[in-house]
């Protein structure tokens, strides 16, 4: 799983945060459960030397511990539905356009088809062609120039069988596709990403994995999750969190930073939004990470 981020807004950060120092930070990379609770991260150590040994001996800003207030509560809307993806026939292919790439679905039988449109330079457009002999045509799934870096899989997601196409658009865009399908029906475009590159984890600890999507030259994430009826939501992070960057890191921590603010702030996915769980000094806490790449 990809870590979010980019480094020319980190060093913009780091120069920002000044030169304020702080003793030593926790190693991040670790399991849920050794991130540390708002109270010993802000507070003096507790004895244990495991705790010793992950949280600063000092705060690095005077936030309080935890509370009902640490909760920042986030506005879920229902993603836009997607339009539906017109059949196509792969037999065209064959016939007056330019194919560039062939995907194979291992397992599967079915496989995408990347070729250069007559009346569009710019992108590559894409074919999903299942084993049942459907296929549906994809549109443009990538720029020209990034046509090595189109990937096509299979998951399980929202409690489905999806294929997962991706492709780049930009340095810092891309687009991701999740197609649901069933053995003798047309594919059906469950969602489209267009926010930035997109990744699949369990940020809530519920047990079923939500989609998030970062992107742009100051790191936004935006989430999607399942509603319990089964219609997909989206929350936008930057904004209810009043940060600049945001990122996520492989155990589902998201880092909120500002360029006015000296703190990285570390929140959870609750159902009640995005809970504070620590702050520590910046400067620290990136060059910290940095040493550990």
């Amino acid at each position: 799983m990809m870590r979010f981020r980019h480094c020319t807004w980190h060093l913009i950060l780091l120069l920002a945060a000044g030169c304020a120092a702080s003793p030593a930070v926790p190693e991040h990379g670790k399991g849920p459960e050794e991130i540390p609770p708002m109270a010993a991260a802000l507070t003096s150590p507790a004895e244990s030397p495991a705790t010793l040994s992950s949280v600063p001996q000092q705060p690095a800003a005077p936030v309080k511990p935890a509370t009902a207030e640490s909760v920042i509560p986030l506005r879920w809307v229902e993603a836009p539905s997607p339009a539906p993806l017109p059949p196509a026939r792969t037999s065209d292919l064959q016939h007056g356009v330019a194919m560039v790439r062939e995907l194979t679905l291992e397992g599967l039988g079915a496989a995408v088809y990347l070729y250069e449109h007559p009346e569009d330079k710019d992108h590559v457009y894409g074919v999903l062609s299942l084993k049942d002999g459907m296929a549906a045509e994809l549109g443009p799934v990538a720029g020209s120039v990034y046509l090595e870096g189109v990937e096509a899989d299979s998951l399980t997601l929202f409690g489905k069988r999806m294929i997962r196409i991706r492709g780049a658009v930009g340095a810092a865009a891309a687009v991701t596709r999740y197609i649901a399908w069933d053995e003798g029906q047309p594919p059906k475009l469950e969602l489209l990403v267009e926010e930035g590159h997109a990744a699949e984890l369990d940020v809530d600890g519920d047990g079923k994995r939500e989609v998030i999507a970062s992107g742009g030259t100051n790191p936004a994430i935006v989430l999607y999750k399942q509603n319990v009826d089964g219609a997909v939501l989206r929350a936008e992070l930057n904004e209810p969190l009043k940060a600049d960057s945001v990122t996520v890191t492989e155990e589902g921590v998201f880092e909120a930073m500002s360029v006015s603010s000296p703190d990285v702030r570390l929140y959870r996915l609750a159902s009640e939004g995005l809970r504070l769980t620590a702050a520590y000094d910046k400067e620290t806490y990136l060059s910290n990470r940095t040493s550990r790449r």
